[in-house]
């Protein structure tokens, strides 16, 4: 059975809760990534989406929001000994992007429905697999 292990992103970029959000949104944009995990010290605190920063990239508190002020805290976490299936689930289940991976209460990487799809591309299509 395959786990998060085998699809995961080992040791996403990450961002720290004081990180400006205009640096948050450069990395955004700059990596073409969707999700940041916010780490203070090597524990997760938060997580942060291309749309949280959308939502206060016109206010006035862009220029002097941090990561910390958007970010949802203490985000729902899976392990790398996850099935994928129980993984597929919750990204459905909860409509996430992604999912922090955690090990001893330590980020070691992240989940997303990228990486799925990815998979999911690799894998080919046989006239079995498809059925009417």
């Amino acid at each position: 059975m395959q786990t998060v292990n085998d699809l995961m992103t080992y040791y996403p970029m990450t961002v720290a809760p004081d990180t400006p959000l205009e640096v948050v949104w450069t990395m955004i944009e700059g990596e073409d990534v969707r999700q940041l995990p916010v780490i203070d010290g090597q524990k997760l605190v938060g997580i942060i989406t291309e749309r949280d920063v959308r939502t206060v990239l016109r206010s006035e508190q862009f220029d002097i929001g941090s990561a910390e002020m958007v970010m949802t805290k203490n985000p729902i976490t899976i392990t790398p000994a996850t099935p994928l299936y129980r993984a597929a689930e919750m990204l459905r289940a909860y409509k996430f992007g992604a999912l922090p991976v955690v090990d001893d209460d330590k980020l070691v990487g992240i989940i997303s429905i990228s990486d799925f799809l990815d998979h999911a591309m690799e894998e080919p299509i046989s006239d079995e697999t498809i059925r009417v």
